[in-house]
């Protein structure tokens, strides 16, 4: 296994056998690519999800995206659990069902307060568009999520009538090239979003202890 240095150094001295012209922006864009993918490999051996400590939530928590069919954002399956992970401490897991593709959203306990002031914000832009029928996108802050990961937190307007709370995971500079999922929350699931990120850090998340109902 490299160290991230030695991964940066291999990308870096890294050429095709049979390149005879070079595309300065295409082995930029490549190199971004590639050392994304170290950065999230490296993280995922160093921060793994802790054997035994996933507790599922009573959530009525629901991420949204885009319905090619019906032309129009829908809200999906959403699951909430909370772990351990190794190296990070405890996080909320939201796992969301997109048409078949599943996503995972991680939230680090380090990063609610930060993750709660990016929703009030969205607040006060979402009344000011609603009130004046702007469409934005615009980002709000880009928040310490785990390991080398970052919580970039966008305002989207699909509509003047409807404006998301978008969380994207990713890593380096949250630049297209190593952007990964987004996650989508209209006014009602951001206001459901905030309350479980306060429950999370006051220790008061409605758990279900299974193992003792079912015996």
């Amino acid at each position: 296994m490299f160290s991230l240095t030695e991964l940066v150094g291999r990308v870096g001295s890294w050429r095709g056998s049979s390149e005879q012209i070079r595309c300065p922006k295409r082995e930029i864009a490549m190199k971004g690519i590639i050392l994304a993918l170290g950065v999230m490999l490296l993280a995922g051996c160093a921060g793994s999800i802790q054997g035994g400590t996933e507790t599922r939530l009573n959530s009525d928590l629901r991420v949204s995206d885009y319905n090619d069919a019906s032309d129009r954002y829908t809200e999906r399956p959403t699951f909430v659990s909370k772990v351990e992970r190794i190296g990070t401490g405890e996080m909320l897991w939201i796992k969301v069902d997109k048409y078949g593709v599943n996503e995972d959203l991680y939230i680090p306990i380090q990063s609610v307060p930060d993750l709660s002031a990016a929703i009030n914000k969205y607040f006060e832009w979402e009344g000011k568009a609603k009130a004046r029928g702007d469409q934005i996108d615009k980002r709000i802050a880009k928040i310490d999520g785990w390991a080398q990961f970052k919580l970039d937190t966008m305002f989207f307007s699909a509509s003047p009538e409807s404006h998301y709370f978008v969380i994207s995971q990713c890593v380096l500079g949250c630049l297209s090239a190593d952007a990964t999922d987004e996650f989508l929350f209209d006014r009602k699931n951001s206001s459901r979003l905030k309350l479980l990120l306060s429950d999370f850090a006051n220790g008061k998340l409605k758990t279900v202890d299974v193992d003792a109902i079912y015996q």
